[in-house]
């Protein structure tokens, strides 16, 4: 059976417009023409038995048409006129077929015209796409994130943010993979390229957006929490309600719950807790949560955290107009706790460790 259709990574970029002429020239000695190049993060040129001589290929560079569309269709229209059919447009390039019983001149018959073209058309717009680029990407973690860039918060709160974390191994592999592919055949050269904007246009974002809470979040009960140790009004020498909390995140890593406990006449006692399955992952969480520092409502300023000996692993504290904020860390449990100062004081500080049963090293 004759095979109708034969199919070929091309991994040709404007720079190879000159490799991926010979490229084409060679499939056309072995009887194939090009019929189309199938576009996307792995492009694929089309070929169909070849029926005649081979044909003659010109690769051009393509004009940039977000910039000057009408510009574009004349220079199609040009190069139509002196015999050549546009086949396919990727990468930056153009790729004409010598129509039938034509004989056509090339397009770029000055090297230093071209190149100019080239400087123009596809260099300037490719660099201005790597500027921006990074900065879209920043922009997708800061609104999966927050206001502020946190490492736990966007990685370890969720299994999808782990999976974003275990994908990169896998992306620096490929690429490996493709860099030797691309010493044995010029075409893989761009393989590794397409591969890196694969993951950042597809594996990347999915994964933050796996990230983001799926579901409404509503307050509840202790009952419906976690049965771990909280703090309540009493605890601190206060009169309340009774306290009220969710689960902020839940994965192969940690599990954050958030606490409110309101206070009689007083800014409610905030609480965050998080239990970590190991203590790099608490460490890394207590390195969050200090670098995010502390800043009361209404308070614009952000006051830094400063250590604390509380004869814990990890202790630190920061006060902001009357509030406070104190980051606690053991072993593999890490407590944030902000409230007025009064009841977060000096002297409260051991009562407060021992009914976070934290003081006995977890």
């Amino acid at each position: 059976m004759k095979i109708q259709e034969r199919r070929a990574y091309f991994g040709f970029g404007v720079r190879d417009r000159a490799e991926a002429h010979r490229w084409l020239e060679e499939q056309g000695q072995r009887d194939w023409v090009l019929t189309r190049i199938r576009t996307g993060f792995f492009p694929t040129a089309c070929f169909a038995p070849l029926e005649g001589p081979p044909p003659r290929y010109c690769v051009d560079v393509a004009h940039w048409s977000l910039r000057d569309p009408e510009r574009q269709r004349d220079y199609d229209r040009l190069a139509a006129d002196a015999g050549w059919s546009l086949t396919a447009q990727i990468s930056g390039m153009k790729i004409y077929r010598a129509q039938p019983d034509r004989d056509p001149v090339p397009l770029q018959t000055d090297p230093a015209l071209e190149r100019e073209r080239y400087r123009r058309e596809a260099l300037l717009p490719g660099i201005l796409t790597g500027i921006l680029f990074p900065f879209l990407l920043l922009l997708l973690i800061w609104a999966a994130g927050g206001r502020r860039l946190c490492f736990y918060r966007l990685f370890l709160q969720s299994n999808g943010g782990l999976l974003c974390l275990a994908a990169l191994p896998l992306l620096v592999l490929g690429m490996l993979l493709a860099l030797r592919a691309s010493h044995r055949d010029r075409r893989y050269r761009r393989l590794p390229l397409h591969l890196a904007n694969a993951f950042c246009a597809l594996v990347l974002p999915l994964c933050l957006l796996l990230s983001l809470p799926l579901h409404l979040q509503i307050a509840g009960p202790l009952e419906d929490l976690p049965s771990w140790p909280y703090l309540a009004a009493e605890d601190l020498g206060r009169s309340g309600s009774a306290p009220y909390g969710m689960v902020l995140g839940d994965s192969l890593l940690l599990k954050g719950v958030y606490v409110r406990t309101p206070l009689e006449g007083e800014r409610s006692l905030q609480q965050t807790h998080w239990h970590c399955k190991t203590g790099w992952a608490a460490a890394l969480v207590a390195r969050g949560l200090r670098g995010d520092g502390l800043s009361a409502e209404g308070d614009a300023a952000v006051q830094p955290y400063r250590p604390i000996d509380l004869d814990l692993e990890e202790a630190y504290i920061a006060d902001s107009g009357g509030y406070r904020g104190l980051i606690l860390r053991q072993g593999s449990v890490v407590v944030l706790l902000k409230g007025p100062v009064g009841a977060l004081s000096d002297a409260a500080l051991p009562h407060l460790l021992e009914c976070l049963d934290l003081k006995g090293g977890l």
